[in-house]
């Protein structure tokens, strides 16, 4: 498993800064040293994700990755198929 130090601008809405780390231990001293440089800007997250790949990230979390109106579009896809599901199932017996 990779480990991914992602630092995202919550206002802006998009990641300011990405490394990737093979030891978890090194993901979270970068994290410690990123969360000390960003700390007087609240709108700044600095977190650690593991993942597979890059590309398992951008799945597993979106809202890093997404904007607010492809997160809502995705919102509503789920909305959608949690209210489908039962009427479609009570429909076939």
């Amino acid at each position: 498993m990779n480990h991914y130090l992602v630092v995202f601008d919550r206002r802006a809405g998009k990641i300011v800064r990405s490394s990737e780390f093979s030891d978890a231990g090194r993901a979270l001293d970068a994290r410690f040293q990123a969360e000390v440089e960003y700390q007087a800007n609240k709108d700044v997250e600095v977190v650690v994700l593991g993942a597979a790949s890059w590309d398992a990230l951008i799945k597993t979390h979106a809202r890093y990755f997404q904007n607010v109106r492809e997160l809502a579009a995705s919102a509503l896809r789920g909305l959608q198929k949690i209210e489908c599901g039962p009427a479609l199932a009570g429909a076939s017996a």
